[in-house]
């Protein structure tokens, strides 16, 4: 079985895109045994309407919620809380950004680098031989490139080059495995809960292998829901830290 999980938090103007192109791709690349997991953040505009319309279509789709919005930590831990509840050995979790920048045309390879290949994680990547950016501002990639480099050098995770993304596959036994082994898997709030999630499941041995995507932010409607200054310090503060 694959699980998708997607945390949503005022999406009203990507969601329908999201849901229908999702299961399009799933059922065309032969996917029947397919669930959704999405995980509501406490938005204030139509988002959880629109979910509970797709729920009522597709009865494989699951509705987490929060009241009010409790940040990307609680959200990404519930839905893992989800996954390893209702899933089993043998199924795999993708995590998708909700605003269609998650390239689908590559979510078979990141199944099959679990299911095939054998690596525990797998990670969309832009920054890796063969991705790449578009529709992205100079200013905004110069942050993101100097962000990875930093804590690249500063936990030695040479051969990794995407830390921040969303979009990433997970066998359900690393997932387990991971949070058996550390109750605190992601403490830091914010989007840096991700990049603190990744350095300690590589410091766990996990194999991970990253899957070259083209990043399209031209694709998402609106803007972007991660606040640049407010990550930057948190990356600041996760480097001076540590996990």
């Amino acid at each position: 079985m694959i699980f998708c999980l997607i945390p949503v938090y005022n999406e009203e103007q990507n969601l329908e895109r999201l849901f229908r192109e999702t299961r399009t791709y799933m059922n065309g690349a032969g996917y029947k045994n397919f669930r959704f997991i999405f995980v509501n953040d406490g938005s204030s505009d139509q988002s959880l309407a629109m979910l509970e319309d797709f729920q009522k279509q597709d009865s494989s789709v699951i509705i987490l919620s929060h009241f009010p919005n409790q940040g990307v930590k609680r959200t990404f831990l519930d839905g893992f809380q989800k996954f390893l509840e209702i899933g089993k050995e043998g199924d795999i979790l993708i995590t998708k950004e909700a605003d269609n920048t998650s390239d689908n045309a590559i979510m078979d390879a990141m199944i099959k680098a679990i299911s095939d290949e054998k690596y525990d994680i797998a990670l969309a990547s832009c920054y890796a031989k063969g991705g790449g950016l578009d529709s992205t501002t100079l200013f905004r990639t110069f942050l993101s490139s100097g962000a990875n480099l930093l804590i690249k050098v500063r936990f030695g995770l040479w051969g990794i080059y995407t830390f921040s993304s969303f979009y990433r596959s997970f066998s359900y036994s690393c997932l387990k495995q991971a949070f058996n082994e550390d109750q605190k898997l992601m403490t830091y709030d914010g989007f840096t809960c991700v990049v603190e999630m990744l350095i300690k499941m590589k410091k766990m041995n996990f194999k991970i292998k990253e899957i070259p995507m083209l990043l399209r932010s031209a694709e998402r409607v609106g803007k972007s829901k991660m606040p640049i200054r407010k990550t930057i310090f948190e990356y600041i503060k996760l480097c001076i830290k540590g996990v």
